[in-house]
């Protein structure tokens, strides 16, 4: 009896366990099953109508008019031989005709806008503006009104209207861009080829798009169906808020394909408020030429960092230069911004309050340096981007001086060479003479009249300081070194992945 006992007393404790366990597992699947909340789609509105009906009034039609002069000449019809039957009727109609031909044309087009506050300020594009002698606001009644520009800007693609004499307008207000989420509902009003008030609805299909390479504006892009003519107009969100400015399109065909861009309309009213006040954009300026960090840049100059904006210039005497970034510098912090690329870095420098210091965080030669940088106001200026004319001929001038370096025939800066190539007096280094066809050298695009100034950290004097240094790379172990080069007063890095070197027979 008593070992009956003993095996009652062993096994209760089991049951009590087992039924412990599975309830303590049936209240954990309880748990999750009311905390599990399974994830629908909104649906779509079952009308936009009422939000259309709000705001089409606040939706306008712009018509510009401009002049084009046209040459005498351009468009000659031949004499008649003389004594042709009806020529005195043939040189009426020739000269009529070439009269007619000299007099000017008028260019007319139509874009979208929309008007932003009671006393009339509208805004579009400034491509469908650009170049007007008569800009006309024509309103969602038809009611026709002059326009004055109040400023453009041409980066940013945006334009300011007033319209004279108008009183007060029905207005629409600027939402927050970055509050919107890929996937929301976007409506589309404005004016495609000329058909006033049309309404197109989509979504919010992506964000941060590059379209223009200028890292001006990172666009929104909506498949809601914008056309030619729909450029200048807005973009709202289901409240009724301008999230964005229509403004481009992909298409292989010039209709809509659902790839439409509009600029944010955080950037947006950012510049419209500058326009507003100044007439510009006034935006920073750093003083730098900058390239995005690639890893061969990285492996090239011995950083363990992969991300960054990599100075290759530096303006003499600007914001950079007086705070003490170097060339080789790699940014990867401006004023609490974390770097990662060098768009980012334009789009942070122009953004940032003229005169304000900021804290910039630099990788120098593998360690960390934080600056103080006071940006300055950034001047519109056209770039020259050309190419230097170098025919690549002999000279006579230092021949002895000379190296054949991966492709290359390098020489010292001579007088006759800096007026062949155009290279400024206070440019120093080695010049490119000649460039085999089918090296390295040429597919990484280096043409004669390119001045090194740099092999990846070391500065150069002669040719031979160019040959020493790739040697050095090339005992190292690097299949690339990083060249510093100026080009018509201009500075960029380029990559050169070094020739493999052949085994003697």
């Amino acid at each position: 009896m008593s070992t009956i006992k003993v095996k009652a007393k062993q096994r209760q404790p089991q049951k009590t366990l087992m039924l412990r366990v599975l309830m303590a597992g049936m209240l954990v699947l309880g748990a999750v099953a009311l905390s599990y909340q399974p994830l629908f789609a909104k649906g779509a509105p079952e009308s936009f109508a009422d939000l259309v009906e709000k705001l089409q009034p606040a939706v306008v039609n712009i018509s510009t008019v401009q002049t084009i002069e046209r040459r005498r000449g351009n468009r000659r019809l031949p004499q008649a031989p003389e004594g042709t039957p009806f020529g005195d009727l043939w040189d009426q109609f020739r000269d009529r005709f070439e009269e007619q031909e000299a007099e000017p044309r008028q260019a007319r087009s139509l874009g979208s806008g929309f008007i932003i506050d009671a006393d009339g300020y509208v805004v579009t594009n400034n491509h469908v503006i650009e170049g007007a002698d008569e800009i006309t606001v024509i309103t969602n009644e038809g009611e026709e009104y002059q326009a004055e520009l109040i400023g453009r800007d041409k980066l940013s693609d945006l334009a300011l209207l007033k319209i004279e004499n108008g009183g007060k307008f029905p207005f629409v207000k600027w939402g927050n861009s970055d509050a919107e989420r890929v996937g929301d509902w976007l409506l589309a009003i404005g004016n495609p080829f000329g058909q006033q008030n049309s309404v197109s609805a989509g979504i919010l299909s992506a964000r941060n798009r590059q379209i223009n390479g200028d890292g001006e504006v990172e666009f929104i892009q909506t498949d809601a169906a914008i056309n030619k003519g729909n450029s200048g107009g807005p973009l709202f969100n289901m409240e009724g808020e301008v999230i964005g400015v229509n403004t481009a399109i992909f298409s292989p065909t010039g209709g809509s394909v659902g790839l439409g861009f509009s600029i944010p309309s955080n950037d947006a009213s950012r510049f419209i408020a500058q326009i507003r006040e100044n007439g510009r954009v006034v935006r920073g300026f750093l003083g730098v030429a900058i390239t995005t960090l690639s890893e061969d840049d990285a492996e090239d100059l011995g950083l363990d960092i992969t991300e960054g904006a990599l100075i290759s210039e530096i303006t003499p005497d600007g914001p950079a230069d007086k705070s003490g970034v170097e060339i080789q510098d790699v940014i990867v912090e401006w004023d609490g911004k974390k770097i990662t690329t060098s768009n980012e870095l334009v789009r942070a420098v122009r953004r940032t309050t003229v005169g304000k210091p900021v804290d910039v965080v630099v990788v120098r030669n593998g360690e960390r340096k934080t600056l103080e940088v006071i940006t300055g106001e950034r001047e519109e200026t056209d770039d020259d981007n050309d190419a230097p004319a170098g025919n690549g001929d002999d000279d006579n001038e230092g021949r002895g001086d000379r190296e054949l370096v991966e492709g290359m025939e390098l020489g010292r800066i001579t007088g006759d060479i800096r007026r062949r190539f155009r290279i400024e007096d206070d440019v120093d280094g080695v010049v490119v003479l000649r460039v085999a066809r089918r090296s390295q050298a040429a597919r990484s695009q280096i043409r004669p009249g390119f001045v090194i100034l740099r092999v990846n950290q070391n500065e150069i004097e002669t040719p031979a300081d160019v040959a020493a240094a790739i040697e050095d790379a090339r005992e190292r172990g690097r299949e690339r070194v990083l060249l510093l080069v100026n080009v018509r007063g201009r500075t960029a890095h380029i990559p050169l992945q070094l020739e493999k070197e052949r085994e003697d027979d």
